[in-house]
């Protein structure tokens, strides 16, 4: 249904969680049977309303909320670490938290100066995030999920898109975790 120009009208919260909780039911216990992770991206942008849809999964409560609903080894986020710093969460609060349970599944390892609705998507050397804390939280919480550099900025010159970018991307953060581990992995 479309209301005042809204692709899928006016959605309230309750009506988000009861298509979160929809969802969670019919695909958490197909996918614990089939040992499937599904790791839950938060709402990009991390804004309250989204084109007339109410935004349930941008504050740490909510991502709470949305693991609690099927409980499962196999039920779990992808924590955005740019969606997370520009919604003003405390990104290693978030870390020690849903790390301690085991709940985060992949990371977005992506940098951005600014909250919602100014802010801007940078190089991970650039952001307000500090990255090496970031690294070295994940290192206390024994994570042992994916780091995958994500929405880097672009060169001009780089005449394939982002390639240049996603090479220095994978190439900080693999410093990063050579620093933290103290070895070459």
């Amino acid at each position: 249904t479309e209301e005042s120009g809204l692709p899928a009208g006016s959605v309230s919260a309750d009506e988000m969680w009861e298509r979160i909780t929809r969802f969670q039911e019919h695909c958490i216990p197909v996918a614990s049977q089939a040992r499937v992770h599904v790791a839950c991206h938060p709402d990009d942008p991390p804004s309250a309303r989204y084109w007339g849809v109410t935004q349930a999964l941008n504050t740490k409560e909510g991502l709470d909320r949305l693991i609690q609903i099927v409980p499962s080894e196999y039920n779990g986020i992808l924590l955005c670490l740019g969606t997370m710093q520009e919604s003003g969460a405390d990104v290693m609060d978030l870390i020690r938290y849903f790390g301690s349970k085991r709940k985060i599944f992949d990371i977005d390892f992506r940098a951005v100066r600014g909250t919602v609705p100014n802010y801007d998507e940078v190089f991970l050397d650039e952001g307000d995030l500090d990255m090496w804390k970031v690294v070295q939280v994940l290192k206390d919480v024994d994570y042992q999920g994916t780091l995958e550099p994500d929405h880097v900025p672009g060169f001009t010159a780089d005449l394939k898109g982002d390639l240049i970018s996603y090479a220095w991307a994978i190439a900080y953060i693999k410093a990063l975790i050579d620093a933290a581990y103290g070895e070459r992995v």
